[in-house]
């Protein structure tokens, strides 16, 4: 098979039957000139001497293809450290290969009466609430009881105004009873509302200072929290665990050793930038050579376009060997034919829409011979019409 790589790194090596050392070349067909005599070679050789490179027409498998260095994007990784140092690891909930998700715990440190205290915190914020609910529906009950008998007072004294007003042709002595009314009936609704603000207060204070309780007990439940997440280990990110450490043999913590190592390996991907880009879409499936020559599958999973053309690719299967300084190396079938003529691209000079090639007939002349071209790759073109297998095409 004729691999054709059109894009990057060296090109194949000509195929070529005899290099000579300079001379004149013929620009029409002519008889080559003829030494005393002749050694003992093939033809080629002769026609060689007299400064031709020939190629032979070849068949076989053509096959053009893109291929292009790629640039290695690691996935996100997060390193799990404790903050405390010298305490003994209570659980690690996590080993090499496990997959998480963001805000999973992940290890935690000995908790001793910690978890008993916020339970207990916890609970005592939850009676206290219920307490202070129901203070706080006693006083909307108890100011609701006092706005209608207040209601009630004041209409005592509107009617007991209205009756001095009507007063004007009664007899003294009653006119100074309706006024005694009058008063008696303001003082009652002064001494009302007075004893009903000294109740709805007393009432008011008892929430405030419930809700003064309520708020040490919250900050007591939050430095108590604290603490315990301080103990504790949680996954910012969702991703595969590369590392854990061994609890068995390292059961104290230590701010400077990790004690798991998380991936994302859904932002792992090879990058490819420049006009090799237009080569791919989204989705499809192509190889990537990575080192040692191993090939990985990947798919196309973002394609840019515009000035700066990006696309990305990512390992159906990670490898968690890569890192920063990785690259590979992506290709792609764009053409394949078999059992096919090709020449080497050199040899084909085209006028027009027409194409020739130069050739040696049996008597050492230069001929050119139109031909027919098929599938071009850059280091050789395919031949449709004109030349057989085994013909020798000049190059030079």
């Amino acid at each position: 098979m004729r691999r054709i790589t059109e894009c990057i790194f060296s090109k194949r090596e000509k195929i070529c039957a005899a290099t000579v050392s300079a001379a004149l070349l013929l620009t029409s067909c002519a008889l080559l000139p003829v030494e005393e005599e002749l050694p003992e070679a093939p033809a080629v050789s002769s026609r060689a001497e007299y400064g031709y490179t020939t190629a032979p027409v070849e068949r076989g498998d053509m096959v053009r293809e893109v291929s292009a260095k790629v640039e290695y994007q690691p996935s996100t990784e997060e390193k799990l450290f404790f903050s405390l140092d010298g305490e003994r690891i209570a659980k690690l909930y996590v080993e090499k290969g496990d997959t998480v998700q963001k805000g999973q715990l992940i290890a935690e440190l000995e908790m001793g009466d910690i978890p008993a205290q916020i339970s207990q915190q916890e609970k005592s914020i939850r009676e206290m609430e219920l307490e202070q609910t129901h203070l706080e529906e006693t006083l909307a009950l108890l100011t609701a009881q006092n706005t209608k008998k207040e209601e009630a007072a004041e209409k005592k004294v509107q009617d007991a105004q209205a009756a001095l007003e009507d007063a004007e042709d009664l007899p003294a002595d009653d006119k100074k009873e309706l006024e005694q009314a009058l008063q008696d009936a303001s003082r009652e609704l002064e001494m009302l509302e007075s004893q009903n603000s000294a109740a709805e207060g007393e009432q008011q204070e008892k929430i405030t200072s419930l809700k003064e309780q309520l708020e040490v007990k919250r900050e007591k439940l939050q430095e108590l929290e604290s603490k315990k997440k301080e103990r504790q280990l949680y996954s910012s990110i969702d991703g595969t665990v590369q590392s854990a450490l061994n609890v068995e043999s390292n059961p104290v913590s230590s701010t400077s050793m990790s004690v798991a190592v998380i991936q994302n390996y859904a932002t792992a991907v090879f990058v490819l930038e420049g006009d090799n880009c237009r080569y791919f879409k989204k989705g499809e499936k192509v190889d990537i050579i990575l080192k040692d020559d191993t090939a990985s599958s990947a798919t196309v999973t973002k394609k840019v376009e515009g000035e700066k053309p990006e696309v990305h690719f990512s390992l159906d299967v990670p490898d968690p060997s890569l890192g920063k300084s990785s690259s590979g190396v992506v290709k792609k079938v764009l053409e394949k034919k078999e059992d096919v003529l090709y020449v080497p691209a050199e040899a084909v000079v085209r006028s027009g829409e027409k194409a020739y090639v130069y050739t040696l007939d049996e008597n050492s002349l230069r001929c050119r011979t139109e031909v027919e071209t098929g599938m071009e790759a850059e280091d050789y073109i395919e031949i449709t019409k004109g030349l057989q297998e085994g013909d020798a095409v000049i190059v030079e």
